[in-house]
């Protein structure tokens, strides 16, 4: 278990360089609180990393998002007018309520729980990399997590409970 830890801490250490977070914005935290009950919404930060895939891979950790740069997310979560619930914000918001519905103990928070269960899903070639400071990339170990079926799952349930 310690190595997987190592191994996640490590990885968001890298996504997360030289990245400005910011919260989400009022808008969203009212909106889409009633939906994700195990995480409060204003805890969580958003910001946008050049250490992600430039595709449509987000990294989430626990309460901080990384969205690719490349894609300019920000701007338009920013701008409620323009948003229409976009599905990859509430596919990453399930990730920070997984992992604030994530059992904690004496020896561990619900991040290092979190990352138990993240790198549980992560290949072991994709440990060796991170370990070696070889970052595998975002899409490589975000695309076959099980749980990504779960977030997506969610972020359709609240796209259809708050509509258009």
């Amino acid at each position: 278990v310690a190595i997987h830890r190592q191994a996640y801490y490590e990885y968001f250490q890298h996504v997360s360089a030289g990245v400005t977070l910011k919260k989400l914005p009022a808008w969203a935290v009212a909106l889409y609180q009633p939906y994700f009950t195990h995480v409060k919404l204003t805890d969580v930060q958003v910001g946008e990393s050049s250490n992600t895939s430039d595709s449509n891979t987000a990294m989430t950790d626990c309460t901080k998002i990384y969205f690719p740069a490349a894609k300019h997310v920000l701007a338009s979560i920013d701008d409620a007018t323009a948003f229409s619930h976009d599905r990859w914000l509430l596919h990453e918001l399930a990730h920070t309520d997984q992992c604030q519905g994530m059992s904690s103990t004496g020896f561990s928070t619900k991040r290092d729980a979190y990352a138990d269960m993240w790198f549980s899903q992560v290949s072991t070639g994709a440990i060796l990399e991170i370990l070696s400071g070889n970052w595998p990339s975002s899409d490589d170990i975000h695309d076959a997590m099980p749980m990504e079926e779960e977030a997506d799952a969610k972020a359709s349930r609240v796209m259809v409970a708050v509509g258009p």
